[in-house]
């Protein structure tokens, strides 16, 4: 059995994900995203990247998979495939609940989170924690 760690997080600790600029043109063109997620991607400067909390990624991977499961385009399932898994690897890497007594603690300097994740298209993206500002 293998023991998954996240890095924990408050719920308002915002993780980013740059997209590349295809895909940000992909999701800024999806029908079915809400206007808080789609305001929030145009208002980040390209090369940027895209900050939200793990309940706002969570919505905006919904989004991001309901259209890539109802598309009959199937180009475009292949992208918005991949850009779910790469939300779906920032919510497995972090968690804003309370950890159990054997989760990864933050305090832990050994485990470095804040990296790179390559999705299945083969596109690099750069993934890093933002404290909110309050």
């Amino acid at each position: 059995m293998t023991t998954v760690y996240k890095k924990c997080v408050t719920p308002d600790t915002r993780v980013g994900l740059r997209l590349t600029a295809e895909e940000r043109k992909l999701i800024l063109n999806l029908a079915c995203l809400d206007s808080e997620c789609e305001e929030i991607v145009r208002g980040i400067q390209m090369g940027k990247p895209i900050l939200l909390t793990l309940d706002q990624w969570d919505d905006f991977g919904c989004y991001v998979a309901a259209k890539a499961n109802h598309t009959d385009d199937e180009k475009l399932q292949h992208k918005l495939d991949a850009i779910f898994a790469v939300i779906e690897k920032i919510l497995n890497c972090y968690s804003n609940e309370e950890p159990l007594p054997t989760t990864f603690n933050s305090e832990d300097d050994d485990i470095d989170l804040d990296a790179e994740v390559t999705s299945s298209a083969g596109s690099r993206h750069s993934v890093a924690t933002a404290a909110a500002a309050v």
